[in-house]
């Protein structure tokens, strides 16, 4: 039985409005600045909510405004002579402000082709190589959901057929999946192995490609739950960790998710009760400040673990005592400033992930309140299968 999600909802939009400077300025978190970066993301929560409502004029507007602020990223990145194509910041802003466009419904309008042009993937399987996809190692996922973005969108909205292609990096992940249903060593199942491979099944989940191994990934990822249903390798859940587990995890089938109901149910639970008073959600309440009681708990966290995520936990535990991790060191380019944000601190990234979870998991356990949510009809971060539009 899930709780009354009626007044985390509002007490969201209210921690949206709030973070509003001015009229589509948004920033990250209270102490920082307004960034396009934030400005995604109170576009994608508006949306998951039913909230997005805007004329003609606003529309344009807002889509000026987006392309302006990744003309700037880019700007920026190529004067310090970094290669875009393996820039992380760049690639994230430009996902996800073509989701962004895709939301306020000016993407035909604006596809960003000079952005996603210099981009297209000539060699899929000898890139993916060089990135050690295959292999699993930090953020490969990451750049492989970007290859493929990057590739559907200039088949759907650019007029450039990239389906061969398309093909290629399906069959690449098929066949270099292990018996977790992701990708790398398989000798345990690890937090790395789901934080990282989410963002492939991302893609795997648009194209509605058949997975033999998607009950198997679900159960894996389930495995991992801690005892309040969280999944980071540190107490209190966090932001991506819970939403990729979750996203997983309600993908697997029916079977799937009526093995794990009960799990979902306390997963949505306790990220409902972590809601700050401002209505936005933060990485975790149990990092800091430290105290005797957190360091047990991160104790009989690594404790409870088996094999290679006991090792993550125990690394994590043991690392995030050091003063350098008294704030979360997220990417400055989020805020536009140099300030780090508190562990428990609201922000627009990790809320938007905590009610993403939350929505996912209400419209499995609860059918009835699907209309409730708006998921986003393009490839990657927001997808969701109900979205996708008729022909």
């Amino acid at each position: 039985m899930l709780p009354d999600l009626s007044i985390a909802r509002q007490k969201y939009l209210r921690f949206i409005e709030n973070s509003e400077t001015v009229p589509f300025s948004y920033k990250f978190s209270t102490h920082s600045s307004p960034s396009p970066f934030s400005l995604c993301f109170a576009v994608f929560g508006l949306n998951l909510i039913n909230k997005v409502s805007l004329d003609t004029d606003d529309r344009k507007k807002l889509s000026q405004l987006i392309r302006a602020g990744l003309d700037k990223l880019r700007k920026s990145r190529k004067s310090q002579g970094i290669d875009l194509t393996n820039d992380k910041s760049y690639l994230q802003l430009l996902t996800f402000s073509l989701t962004a466009l895709n939301i306020i419904g000016t993407l035909e309008v604006d596809g960003l082709e000079d952005h996603c042009q210099p981009l297209m993937a000539n060699e899929v399987s000898a890139n993916l190589d060089r990135r050690k996809v295959h292999l699993g190692v930090p953020q490969s996922g990451n750049y492989a959901m970007f290859m493929a973005i990057i590739l559907l969108h200039a088949t759907k909205y650019l007029n450039q057929d990239q389906s061969s292609k398309i093909d290629e990096w399906l069959a690449y992940h098929f066949k270099h999946m292990n018996r977790f249903g992701f990708w790398g060593d398989d000798s345990s199942m690890s937090h790395l192995q789901f934080q990282n491979g989410y963002h492939q099944y991302e893609i795997i989940h648009y194209l509605g490609a058949e997975n033999p191994l998607a009950e198997d990934a679900a159960d894996a990822v389930a495995s991992l739950a801690d005892s309040r249903g969280r999944f980071a390798p540190y107490p209190g859940g966090g932001g991506c960790y819970d939403y990729d587990a979750v996203a997983i995890v309600t993908s697997g089938g029916e079977k799937t998710i009526a093995r794990h109901k009960k799990l979902l149910s306390e997963t949505c639970s306790s990220i409902i009760r972590d809601q700050n008073e401002d209505g936005g959600f933060c990485e975790s309440k149990l990092v800091r400040p430290r105290s005797i009681r957190k360091l047990l708990m991160a104790l009989s966290h690594t404790a409870s673990a088996k094999g290679k995520a006991r090792i993550e936990r125990l690394r994590q535990a043991v690392t995030l005592q050091r003063p350098k991790h008294d704030r979360v060191n997220g990417a400055e380019h989020w805020t536009s400033c140099r300030y780090q944000r508190e562990w428990d601190e609201s922000n627009l990234w990790d809320s938007y992930f905590r009610m993403s979870a939350i929505a996912r998991i209400d419209k499995v356990l609860n059918s009835e309140n699907s209309s409730k949510w708006n998921f986003v009809d393009y490839p990657g971060i927001g997808f969701h299968e109900t979205s996708r539009k008729q022909a």
